[in-house]
């Protein structure tokens, strides 16, 4: 067998679904004093799947605390053998999760679309921690004229949620998350904007008023100011109201650091 042949052949089989076992593994491997070539390839082969599933819970623990321990490792592990790692990083791992999910919310049992929220949640919270970021606007530039065409920090994630899965993981990290209090149900009428974004190194959640949520989506399609603000924005009825809220929209974003170059 040629170098590349086994290297093929053991990954293959320390990757394989953790309930099974790899066949002729004596083909080579061989014992020892104390294991059997089967047994010393398990080491490996456990080894992986406990860190991909560590790794899964540490970037989702408000779905694992969500769902209880084991109903989340149950869940991890069909995720997994689904959507196996392509990926050289450990960051990308549960890239799949709310998609995956999405086509069956039977399998986070009776939490649904609740666990789907969450989980869309927390991919966002992994990919502001390390997206890229650019030169943020100057306030200044925002007088520039209706041709100006701000960009949103490639590290803002914007949601759109029937469920406050914000608040779930937040109570999660405080330690004192409760799952007999959780909104199961989902209210069609209303929805839960929030935008995931990263300052100083530490991710944030901040909720977004729907006309506030309307305009950064139009930004995120690369409008220019003028376009932005020539559309219909919900709940801006009066037009003082509008300007006021125009001008602290503007100035949290220029803050937060949210508008680049």
């Amino acid at each position: 067998m040629r170098l590349i042949e086994l290297q093929r052949r053991m990954a293959s089989d320390v990757m394989r679904p953790l309930s099974s076992r790899a066949p002729a593994v004596s083909d080579y491997l061989t014992p020892n004093t104390l294991l059997t070539a089967a047994e010393r390839l398990d080491i490996y082969h456990r080894q992986y799947w406990f860190r991909l599933l560590d790794a899964l819970a540490e970037d989702f623990p408000a779905m694992r605390a969500l769902l209880g321990e084991r109903a989340f490792s149950n869940l991890s592990k069909a995720y997994l053998a689904a959507c196996p790692s392509k990926s050289f990083t450990l960051r990308d791992l549960g890239s799949h999760l709310p998609s995956w999910l999405k086509v069956d919310p039977g399998r986070a049992g009776k939490y649904g679309a609740l666990a789907i929220d969450v989980a869309r949640l927390e991919w966002a919270h992994v990919e502001a921690f390390d997206a890229a970021s650019i030169p943020p606007l100057e306030s200044a530039s925002l007088a520039s004229g209706p041709d100006l065409r701000p960009r949103l920090q490639p590290c803002l994630r914007l949601l759109e949620l029937s469920h406050p899965a914000d608040e779930i993981r937040l109570a999660v990290n405080r330690g004192t998350f409760r799952r007999s209090i959780l909104p199961i149900e989902t209210n069609p009428a209303y929805k839960y904007r929030i935008a995931v974004h990263r300052m100083d190194g530490n991710v944030f959640y901040r909720r977004l008023e729907s006309g506030e949520f309307q305009l950064l989506r139009r930004i995120q399609r690369g409008l220019s100011l003028g376009e932005v603000l020539a559309g219909r924005i919900r709940g801006f009825n009066d037009p003082e109201t509008a300007k006021s809220k125009l001008r602290t929209w503007f100035e949290a974003w220029t803050v937060l650091g949210w508008l680049g170059e």
